[in-house]
């Protein structure tokens, strides 16, 4: 008689330690209605960085060696294993790029690579990218969000969207 007594007291326990069992569920906050951006000021940069270069036919590991003077010049030189596989300059009216692995030379202007991509670049736009500064000044129509814990600025620009 006991156990049969027991058994519905231990469902009965059981069920109402589950209902008073509180569900924890995590609230993400808002995008801010406002952002502000604090950019890198610089008069001379020297930096250091790795990449990945891929093309139709091959995959490099890179390191390279950045020197930017503000407003005026970016100098870049790049290394395969230890040896110097490259340079680029890039100026206020074309981009120089050397390989010394391939024996090869490609100048670009800026008309050239906006046309290519459809966004308009110029130097001061490649220089902000590489900083992580804003490459467009915020507008009252840009956007903010969130993307998991970093808030975002949305700006468009024709059909390209910029996140900063």
């Amino acid at each position: 008689m006991h156990k049969i007594i027991s058994i519905p007291l231990i469902l009965l326990g059981l069920l109402l330690m589950q209902s008073c069992h509180r569900k924890v569920i995590p609230i993400l906050p808002e995008a801010p209605k406002t952002l502000a951006i604090e950019e890198i000021d610089f008069g001379y940069l020297h930096s250091k960085a790795r990449m990945v270069f891929r093309d139709e036919k091959k995959e490099r590991d890179l390191k390279a060696n950045i020197r930017i003077r503000k407003d005026s010049v970016i100098w870049m030189t790049f290394s395969v294993v230890g040896v110097q596989g490259g340079k680029a300059l890039i100026n206020k009216d074309s981009i120089t790029i050397v390989s010394n692995l391939d024996k090869e030379y490609y100048v670009f202007d800026y008309v050239e690579l906006s046309n290519r991509f459809n966004f308009k670049i110029d130097y001061y736009v490649l220089e902000a990218a590489m900083l992580g500064n804003p490459i467009r000044p915020k507008q009252t129509s840009d956007e903010i969000g969130r993307e998991g814990e970093f808030d975002k600025l949305m700006q468009k620009e024709g059909s390209v969207t910029i996140k900063t």
